[in-house]
């Protein structure tokens, strides 16, 4: 069953408990004995008791109850089999078979249930001589719902994959179905991470003249804010004929639906101009690139060029600052401004604009390995041989003997 939650009164989405019950005879009759997962010390006594106790099961109960705290877990489960007159004093043999028989398929030494009341992603999962475990999907693959630690690796992950990869017939149509939606969900799940930016002109290292409003915060050369509306983006394309049938472009622009702008001051509300070919047989659209504007088009969102080569900056020059604590910095400052938290770039599109402004930078290795006043070939080359040494805090841990005392000490790099 779902966890609950008891500080907001609901069920928890990713947190199953399990609870099993095992047949036990006292002086009095035969009992069923309840155990939860979530409280492994509990599991362990019961799977260690002797099937025959020479207790009455009352006497029990109270020891029970001396030595673990009640499970919310077991006591909603009993109720609800109360109601079927499944708790006590029943025919133990019968029970699992007449409840389980539809969702329950023995593969071999392992065990395989359907939840009907849980997503179709999620199943039970029954190793030979392990616990129970619930398994589900999320955009890693199988996940474990019911192990604390090791989630994607357990047991139950690698008994049900191991059942997969070693039967290709008699699969139950349910975990047919759980593989397809994992390999629809892996698929999805790259799709997202291999996202490339509409923009495709190479990003020079230099600022250019027509990039600097982008930098000013004024945006106005970039962006027409004279709309009381939604403001546009300044048409700039790159060429006037389709490079799939050379016919011209419609001149008139089109305009895309809103989206956001993100510059190191300002999120604004755009909307993106492009055209279509005006070949009917092509139609072919041309998309707004920005580059030239020093704006990454991102396709569902832009990025202006200054938060971009801020972080370069940064990165180059300071102390390696990450994606994360750049963002988180850049984000607090827009809140500042007056911003809204849900409108804020997420840590997903900054990283991938990152590092589709990385793909598009382009940098000259010759300019920039080139001494501007010597040329490419100087007289003298000073070269800085920290990397090929240890570092100075270590020296005084090796014996130099008296070449130490007689060597010229040089402080500083």
């Amino acid at each position: 069953m779902q966890d609950f939650d008891s500080q907001r009164q609901t069920l928890k989405l990713q947190k199953y408990c399990v609870v099993s019950r095992v047949p036990i005879k006292f002086i009095d009759g035969l009992y069923w004995v309840y155990m939860c997962d979530c409280h492994q010390g509990h599991c362990d006594f019961v799977r260690a008791l002797s099937t025959d106790l020479p207790h009455s099961f009352e006497d029990f109960k109270e020891l029970m109850s001396e030595k673990f705290l009640d499970c919310l877990h077991i006591t909603t489960c009993t109720k609800i089999l109360d109601n079927w007159g499944l708790v006590n004093e029943v025919a133990v043999s019968q029970i699992d078979d007449d409840i389980l028989a539809d969702h329950w398929y023995h593969q071999g030494s392992a065990s395989f249930i359907q939840l009907p009341f849980a997503k179709k992603s999620t199943l039970v999962v029954k190793p030979p001589m392990k616990s129970f475990g619930i398994v589900s999907i999320d955009n890693n693959g199988f996940r474990c719902l019911s192990c604390k630690e090791i989630r994607y690796s357990c047991h139950h992950v690698c008994c049900l994959q191991s059942y997969l990869e070693s039967n290709t017939s008699g699969i139950p149509d349910f975990l047919i179905e759980i593989v397809e939606a994992n390999q629809v969900i892996q698929t999805c799940a790259r799709t997202i991470y291999t996202l490339t930016a509409v923009s495709n002109r190479n990003i020079p290292i230099m600022v250019l003249i027509s990039q600097r409003s982008i930098f000013t915060g004024f945006l106005n050369d970039a962006v027409d804010l004279s709309r009381n509306a939604i403001s546009r983006i300044i048409p700039d394309f790159a060429s006037e004929s389709c490079p799939y049938c050379s016919n011209e472009f419609s001149p008139d622009a089109q305009w895309s639906c809103n989206k956001k702008l993100y510059t190191q001051k300002l999120i604004l509300d755009v909307s993106v101009p492009y055209r279509i070919c005006s070949n009917e047989a092509c139609r072919k659209t041309q998309n707004y690139d920005g580059s030239v504007k020093g704006i990454l088009n991102m396709g569902d969102f832009l990025v202006g060029h200054d938060a971009l080569r801020d972080y370069m900056h940064n990165f180059v020059t300071g102390n390696s600052q990450s994606l994360v604590s750049y963002l988180e910095i850049w984000n607090s400052n827009l809140m500042n401004a007056g911003f809204e938290e849900q409108y804020l770039l997420s840590y997903t599109q900054w990283r991938m604009s990152w590092y589709a402004f990385l793909r598009l930078l382009h940098v000259d290795l010759d300019v920039a390995f080139t001494c501007s006043k010597c040329g490419q070939y100087p007289k003298i080359i000073l070269c800085d041989a920290t990397s090929l040494g240890f570092r100075k805090v270590y020296a005084n841990q090796l014996d130099f003997g008296d070449q130490v005392e007689q060597a010229v000490k040089l402080r500083g790099r």
